[in-house]
């Protein structure tokens, strides 16, 4: 049995990357589906609900279980609000979601600019820095 883990455990970092291309290509088809200007209202009442529901029952449920109830909270929210979204287009989003959700956010820090001396040099003078 460990073997087998360890031997899944290695493959991890070569299947990952086709898993998530291929999740990302359904989140997109599926996203197709919807009018072109309710996609990002839909997204982000998904994105919210799934950490909402991450936050709140991470604890009490297990993974279907938070999914049944992210399911539910984005059909009631969705409704609430006049929309229809067909059960694979939900499933979907909240699979990106969660996956979102589980990769670490990514910092992208800028070098600040340096300070450089730009007061002309008068000739016969002497720099102050010398």
């Amino acid at each position: 049995m460990n073997e087998a883990l360890t031997f899944l455990l290695a493959l991890a970092p070569y299947l990952a990357p086709p898993l998530i291309a291929s999740l990302i290509v359904l989140v997109k088809s599926a996203i197709d589906k919807l009018p072109a200007n309710k996609r990002p209202f839909v997204a982000d009442v998904v994105k919210t609900t799934v950490a909402a529901v991450e936050k709140m029952a991470s604890d009490q449920l297990n993974g279907p279980g938070k999914k049944q109830m992210a399911v539910e909270m984005v059909d009631a929210q969705l409704k609430h609000f006049g929309m229809e979204v067909p059960l694979p287009v939900t499933n979907a989003l909240i699979e990106e979601a969660v996956l979102l959700l589980k990769v670490p956010s990514v910092v992208v820090v800028h070098p600040a600019p340096v300070a450089v001396d730009v007061s002309p040099q008068l000739p016969g003078k002497a720099s102050p820095k010398a």
